[in-house]
């Protein structure tokens, strides 16, 4: 065998036994392996088996050259790590094109992997770039274009209270029919009503303020804090919160925070049924996060509401990204990350 591949364009070492080859592929690692299986103290399925600890078969290919010739034995060089064999006696043609194959099977995985390795650069550097430049067009358009964010305000008081009244009013009108009928049942309409006009008014009051106050003057963590505890006193939920110190944000930034936090306790507890919230919003690098987890019903993926397609249309022009998922058996965790200096 070593006749025929010496001469070939190769450099050939060998070694006397199992061990010998162990240690000379642990000091260079060689393009191939030839391994007799029949050698002494340490059989070649053996020696296979550890450099295959190391190496993955198209790392370094190993050639099992064997006098067995039984399926149990090709079956068992196999499964030790070989990506092939020879059998004996071996002819010189076809053990050169069975080496040349494994050889270039070998060098095109090679060239695969750094063709691989350097398209996936190139394309978390062009991510990169557009995440970049989607935020700065972002963030441009949300501190230049003052009157386009009023009249965006203004549509979300129109469709989010819109929505609100006229369910109240529906609400009122059933009111009026049960309540000759059945009180009980009346009285439980009024009060739903009421809590539906509480919320349109608290809906219009945060819009206006954010009408009123610059992206500068406007304390986000003062404002999400008030929420909370409105929200505490109106239902008697438990809201645990952390908020840490944040760098300076935009007026989009903070808008699309605040109505996420507004956005998530109202379907947790309408729709989710939560008793218990617990919210973060830290800085995390060049990231915010934003988690709001609550004791609800579980989660089930069944699309968004109006309140948060909007929202999660606002995230993405921001360049961040927004999931809805649920820790458990119950529950549901609304996560939000925007990018932040």
């Amino acid at each position: 065998m070593a006749s025929y591949l010496a001469q070939e364009p190769y450099t050939l070492i060998q070694a006397s036994g199992g061990r010998e080859a162990l240690q000379l592929v642990s000091a260079e690692k060689p393009d191939l392996i030839l391994l007799d299986v029949m050698m002494p103290r340490m059989t070649g399925y053996d020696v296979c088996r550890a450099v295959r600890e190391v190496y993955s078969p198209s790392e370094l290919p190993v050639l099992l050259v064997t006098a067995k010739n039984r399926i149990e034995d090709l079956v068992e060089g196999f499964g030790a790590g070989a990506n092939d064999y020879l059998a004996k006696p071996v002819s010189r043609k076809e053990s050169l094109a069975r080496v040349n194959s494994q050889l270039e099977l070998s060098r095109f995985h090679h060239a695969m992997e750094a063709l691989v390795e350097e398209r996936t650069s190139e394309l978390a550097e062009s991510n990169q770039r557009l995440r970049d430049s989607m935020r700065e067009t972002a963030e441009a358009m949300a501190e230049l274009s003052v009157m386009e964010e009023r009249n965006r305000i203004a549509q979300e008081i129109h469709d989010m209270v819109g929505h609100t009244l006229t369910t109240t009013i529906v609400q009122i009108e059933a009111a009026k029919r049960l309540l000759s009928k059945n009180r009980e049942l009346g009285m439980e309409k009024l009060d739903l009503s009421q809590e539906l006009v509480r919320k349109g008014l608290n809906q219009i009051r945060e819009s206006v303020r954010l009408l009123s106050e610059s992206s500068l003057d406007y304390d986000l963590a003062g404002a999400m804090v008030k929420l909370m505890e409105e929200t505490r006193q109106v239902t008697g939920i438990e809201i645990r919160h952390r908020i840490s110190p944040a760098p300076p944000l935009s007026a989009m930034q903070k808008k699309v925070l605040f109505h996420a936090l507004q956005e998530g306790l109202t379907n947790g507890i309408r729709h989710g049924e939560s008793t218990q919230f617990d919210f973060v919003l830290e800085h995390r690098e060049e990231e915010l996060y934003f988690m709001l987890e609550n004791n609800g019903r579980r989660y089930e993926e069944t699309g968004m509401g109006f309140g948060l397609r909007a929202m999660s249309e606002r995230v993405r022009q921001l360049g961040g990204s927004l999931s809805l998922t649920s820790p458990g058996s119950q529950g549901c965790i609304l996560t939000l990350v925007l990018p932040a200096e």
